[in-house]
């Protein structure tokens, strides 16, 4: 075990209060803005930033995590190394901003049709905050390393109250803007106090030492990278399609999908964060048959976890929505909106935190390339099917046709686990999976 009995119902406590502020300040932007174009406008302003953050940075973060975890005990470099991971993808998520994000000002209206002034703010202050939110997944790999797992929701929970206060004082006289601002100062925030404790880390580096590595990452990677802007592209193909639709449309399907995130990150931090260390501690010491245990034991978790929560939001899920939304500018009709996309998208939720998993097995074992192509095989599949249900039954065929993809694509990979057997890997083999630091 990671965490002791007490240690881990702290972590719990934690986790679910940070859940909570930050659900608290979606809620205070949406009431005091109300369900409309300007709620879209902010959704839209963080895609391309959030597409970024997703497809690059994630994929990077995904690939180095397990590495700094196995190496943390015995790497004399693990300082070094970790100070270049951090230069690295501000290097490479700063680049990446600067050509796909920024030409968005051009593009957007070409996508989304004509948008507000207060978009183009948006996307310039979101894709700041994309930068330092690409560090901070390197820094919280550090963290989680050293076990330190209460410690980054300790921060987490100061960030949110200060965000959360930034936004109840400004949102009302100075609009959905501040909601952008308010992104940018939690990311900034986090990134100084993670890094507090990492200050031997973030010596001085020559340049060219940075953009080496940051090469040798993008090389080692690059069928993931390559793999997750194509797949990531899916969120601009949804936005897209639902800016035909009425105003408003994007924001109540949008909260359905943050309000199964919001489920999805008390497992990560709890369930997907602990398997992570463990299994990366048991592969890299060649203890395979208990990384099978551990892979078995954090899916029945998942399923717990997951009956719960989806009995609850069919037993009380609308009077729990009533009660949040039924609120100043949130009318009757975008309850019931969010309320049926939740149904309609359950599959997300479902194949989403079993793909948690899955995905992190596939990334310590070495088998990214594996990972990419089969899921380049279900979403061309997928893709095309989607943007038919959508023209044929609108936003209830969206909802189903992206449910029924999260769910084929963790049985693909879980039978790909399965039937490759992916526990008798020699010793050899695990030492090939690492990145060397030096």
């Amino acid at each position: 075990m990671i965490l002791s009995t007490m240690k881990e119902a702290n972590l719990i406590l934690l986790v679910v209060i940070n859940i909570f502020m930050q659900a608290v300040s979606q809620w205070l932007i949406i009431t005091e803005i109300g369900i409309g174009i300007g709620t879209d406008d902010m959704i839209l302003a963080m895609l391309i930033p959030q597409f970024v953050l997703s497809a690059l940075a994630i994929s990077i973060s995904k690939y180095l995590a397990p590495e700094i975890i196995s190496n943390y005990e015995n790497s004399k470099n693990i300082n070094k190394h970790m100070g270049m991971c951090i230069r690295s993808m501000f290097l490479i998520v700063g680049v990446a901003s600067i050509f796909v994000v920024f030409p968005m000002y051009y593009w957007s209206s070409f996508f989304f049709g004509q948008r507000t002034p207060e978009y183009d703010t948006m996307l310039i202050l979101f894709s700041l905050s994309t930068i330092f939110s690409a560090a901070n997944l390197v820094t919280t790999s550090y963290h989680l390393a050293a076990h330190r797992f209460i410690y980054i929701e300790k921060i987490t929970l100061l960030v949110n109250i200060l965000g959360l206060g930034l936004i109840y004082t400004l949102v009302g006289e100075y609009g959905i803007v501040i909601a952008a601002i308010a992104y940018l100062f939690k990311s900034l925030l986090f990134y100084g106090l993670s890094i507090l404790k990492l200050q031997r880390a973030v010596g001085s580096y020559k340049y060219r030492e940075v953009f080496i590595f940051s090469i040798n990452i993008l090389k080692k990677i690059k069928h993931l990278i390559f793999g997750s802007l194509y797949f990531k592209s899916d969120a601009i193909v949804d936005r897209t399609l639902q800016s035909r639709l009425a105003s408003g449309t994007i924001t109540s399907y949008n909260v359905a999908l943050q309000l199964y995130a919001i489920a999805e990150v008390l497992i990560e931090k709890v369930v997907k964060n602990q398997y992570l260390v463990l299994l990366s501690k048991n592969i890299n010491g060649c203890k395979l048959k208990y990384s099978k245990k551990i892979y078995y034991r954090a899916l029945i978790k998942l399923l717990l976890s997951s009956i719960v929560i989806m009995l609850s939001l069919f037993i009380i899920g609308k009077d729990v929505l009533n009660i949040i939304f039924l609120y100043k500018n949130i009318d009757p009709k975008s309850i019931d909106d969010i309320y049926l996309y939740l149904q309609l998208l359950s599959g997300v939720f479902i194949g989403g935190v079993f793909g948690q998993i899955t995905s992190v097995t596939f990334y310590k074992a070495g088998k990214m390339k594996e990972i990419v192509m089969l899921e380049l095989i279900i979403f061309t599949v997928y893709l095309p099917i989607k943007i038919f249900s959508f023209f044929e039954w609108g936003i209830y065929g969206l909802c189903v046709a992206t449910s029924i993809y999260y769910i084929v694509s963790f049985i693909a990979q879980h039978y790909y686990i399965v039937t490759n057997n992916f526990w008798v890997a020699k010793e050899r083999d695990t030492k090939k999976i690492f990145l060397v630091s030096e």
